[in-house]
């Protein structure tokens, strides 16, 4: 089966309300009985949800390639606090696991960079998602996220609990390590370990106000 749709926005209006979508979405692919065999591709030039403006999404699932099963790409997801563009994920299935690499930049003039690299999968009632080498380039300083171990975050869908095992972000010799729980507002724990970090390459951009020093340090909430 070969379709090529064009919904109306006004339609897809009144199904989600709290999704306003000012022009036409493109839905077009096939669609098989024969396994890895359909394809479907998505575009929406405007979407806007629960405070966040979403620019030039395309969407694309092949079940017939083997160098990736889904692509993701948006130009700009903005709300009034942050600019996220140039957005791209690609998802690959490997045995059990989702395969997942997403890169993004961030920041007035785009100057921050991300890539991430993470694997997903579903045991039992939990979500796992395997944080692997990723690259962080915050105010022209390329962090290392978990280069020398893969950090692991757990969602148990029966407790409704977040855990996170470790995650380290390593440039030069400086580190920081991260890992901690979350139930409700009145059960979590966050660790914190700061060894040798430089406060400017960490902190926010703030064009009249800088900070300077040096941070070496464990902080435990619960």
């Amino acid at each position: 089966l070969t379709f090529n749709l064009k919904i109306k926005n006004n339609l897809l209006n009144t199904l989600y309300p709290k999704l306003h979508i000012d022009k036409d979405a493109k839905i077009e692919g096939i669609l098989s009985s024969s396994k890895n065999e359909s394809k479907i591709k998505i575009a929406i030039p405007h979407v806007f949800y629960n405070n966040f403006d979403i620019y030039n999404l395309d969407m694309s699932i092949n079940a017939k390639d083997s160098s990736y099963i889904s692509f993701v790409s948006i130009d700009k997801i903005k709300n009034s606090k942050y600019t996220i563009t140039d957005f791209n994920t690609l998802s690959k299935k490997v045995n059990n696991k989702l395969n997942f690499n997403s890169e993004f930049k961030e920041g007035k003039d785009s100057e921050n960079k991300f890539l991430i690299n993470y694997n997903y999968s579903l045991m039992k009632e939990n979500s796992l998602i395997e944080i692997n080498e990723s690259k962080i380039l915050y105010k022209n300083n390329l962090w290392e996220i978990n280069s020398n171990n893969k950090g692991l975050l757990k969602y148990d869908h029966q407790k409704k609990k977040i855990e996170l095992d470790s995650l380290s972000a390593k440039i030069d010799n400086e580190e920081i390590f991260i890992s901690g729980s979350y139930s409700s507002e009145k059960d979590f724990a966050l660790f914190l370990d700061m060894n040798n970090v430089s406060v400017d390459k960490i902190s926010p951009n703030l064009p009249k106000f800088k900070m300077k020093g040096k941070l070496d340090a464990s902080i435990e909430l619960k």
